[in-house]
């Protein structure tokens, strides 16, 4: 194996992976600011409030990730007289994936605590916000973590699907590079080295997490 051909082409690729880690740093950063509320809501006991958004998080849970991709960068622009670039829709469409994902987390782990530490709450005069802030939601964390630490790892595997809207991302730097030297092996192999190395933290963390708040 010719292992030059990663150096030769070096600026095309690294700028590649700059672009796939901007778009997961963004997306994680993004998904998780909007998927925490919306999984607060979906618990509202209003009907207004928590139908609709049960309905957000139930359509973009559902649907398969390079459709929401295709919707954003062909069906939105249409709809709103909007030009958006490729990396936009790339971030707007996973964030609404992880948005979803995140929000259905904070919606089972405030579920899974006792209705009991909510009237505790109630009987020492706190207001819903306060026994929210102060006593559900540090409980909900500590159960929410390990899968969030998934929904992560999920995420990073996801953003390759950006290649399909054309995003200049690893995987398309890499085509490119292997149209030129016809190096297939090398350049799948240094791809795949870079999606361990961005992947594999979060499984180590996920087991750690998952074995450690099992105790």
């Amino acid at each position: 194996m010719d292992w030059h051909v990663i150096i030769d082409n070096w600026p095309l690729l690294s700028k590649g992976v700059w672009v796939t880690v901007e778009i997961f740093v963004y997306t994680l950063v993004l998904g998780t600011a909007l998927g925490i509320p919306l999984g607060v809501l979906s618990n509202s006991k209003i009907a207004a409030v928590r139908l609709p958004v049960f309905g957000i998080i139930e359509v973009f849970r559902g649907l398969p990730v390079p459709i929401t991709l295709f919707f954003v960068f062909f069906a939105a622009p249409y709809v709103l007289h909007i030009d958006i670039p490729s990396k936009i829709a790339a971030v707007s469409g996973l964030t609404l994936w992880c948005m979803s994902e995140i929000a259905e987390v904070v919606r089972g782990a405030l579920q899974s605590i006792p209705k009991g530490q909510t009237e505790a709450g109630k009987a020492h005069a706190l207001t819903y916000f306060q026994i929210l802030v102060w006593i559900l939601l540090p409980q909900a964390f500590r159960r929410m973590l390990p899968p969030l630490i998934g929904i992560y790892n999920r995420l990073a595997k996801s953003t390759t699907l950006a290649a399909l809207i054309g995003v200049r991302d690893l995987i398309t730097a890499g085509q490119i590079v292997i149209e030129r030297t016809m190096a297939s092996l090398e350049i799948y192999l240094f791809i795949i080295a870079v999606f361990f190395i961005l992947c594999y933290p979060f499984s180590i963390a996920s087991f750690y997490l998952e074995k450690k708040l099992s105790r």
